[in-house]
């Protein structure tokens, strides 16, 4: 897939740009170009793999593959440098993931002092103290208890990976918050935490939620009390709630999105007929203020009308516009 020059940068494609250093994005322009022999903007994806190679990528043919088929979209057999941006960030993402895992991984090795394949509550104290917070017993009790998933009092590798992926979350959550919004939270949860516990009940959740402008269905929240209190227990504590509320804060704010595009479809489609023709694609993209040629035009039309019908119907209109916005 390839788009108009003429464009605005995608989310992904600015976010990809905001991950990397001027130097990556030099380096990686530098290889791409020696690959883009004709000065056109886009390679063939039989030079990806060469590519990747020269910036220390080492995909097998199946990883390649799959790569391809996600970024190749419509089978044109090229991609642009900016897809190419996108791509290479979360391969990079994907090995630091990877890294991360095995990082942990030692740690986890380190602690368990016995070498028995878990921590127990004496080596998971340790590691709670070599990180400097200043956590009282029954709050590493607390964090122990909630870790342990089948409660038999130790945590095994997977247990321990899943509480700090969790960890990270929680942190996640607060950086989206402003502090008026973490505030706002912390005042209606403390409301239902009666005993100062620092935990609600999952009956009171639905309670708060409504307090703060969330209205989910019974059947949503039977869903959230079910992802949110995995070990049955009853309680979430208030990092699980932040994790919980901003999760559905960026569902709202994706559904909000979609409504406004069925707005914009339905003014576009002049006819009616639930089709965005040649010409109410050209009104669109002309309504952007952007300089692009009919050339781009017919290209972007191309690359987002996937049963090449030579229209958009609204499934093909909205994955167009959520990878070009």
């Amino acid at each position: 897939m390839s788009y108009g020059r003429g464009q605005q940068p995608t989310d992904a494609q600015s976010d990809a740009r905001s991950f990397l250093s001027e130097e990556m994005i030099t380096e990686f322009q530098a290889a791409f170009d020696m690959f883009d022999t004709d000065g056109g903007g886009d390679i063939s994806t039989k030079e990806l793999g060469q590519v990747m190679r020269m910036l220390g990528q080492n995909p097998t043919r199946e990883e390649l593959d799959a790569i391809i088929e996600e970024v190749d979209e419509d089978g044109s057999g090229t991609i642009d440098f900016e897809e190419f941006l996108v791509m290479m960030v979360q391969q990079l993402k994907e090995d630091q993931a990877g890294k991360s895992e095995e990082e942990l991984s030692e740690i986890f090795r380190i602690f368990d002092k016995n070498g028995d394949g878990f921590i127990d509550r004496e080596e998971f104290g340790d590691i709670i103290h070599r990180t400097g917070e200043p956590l009282a017993e029954e709050d590493i009790d607390e964090m122990m208890a909630d870790s342990d998933a089948n409660k038999d009092g130790r945590l095994d590798f997977d247990e321990f990976l899943k509480m700090m992926e969790n960890t990270d979350a929680q942190q996640e959550a607060r950086s989206y918050l402003s502090e008026e919004m973490l505030a706002e939270f912390k005042a209606a949860f403390d409301l239902f935490d009666t005993d100062g516990g620092g935990d609600i009940s999952t009956k009171e959740l639905g309670q708060v939620m409504r307090m703060l402008g969330q209205n989910p269905t019974r059947e949503e929240l039977d869903e959230i009390i079910e992802e949110v209190d995995e070990d049955g227990s009853g309680t979430i504590d208030f990092e699980e709630f932040l994790v919980m509320m901003v999760r559905l804060l960026k569902e709202d704010q994706a559904g909000k999105s979609e409504d406004e595009l069925a707005e914009c479809f339905r003014v576009f489609d002049k006819n009616a007929d639930g089709y965005i023709d040649r010409e109410e694609f050209a009104l669109i993209i002309r309504s952007t203020g952007e300089a692009i040629s009919e050339d781009e035009i017919d290209e972007l039309l191309k690359d987002g009308d996937k049963n090449a019908d030579g229209m958009l119907d609204f499934d093909e209109f909205l994955k167009m516009m959520e990878n070009v916005q």
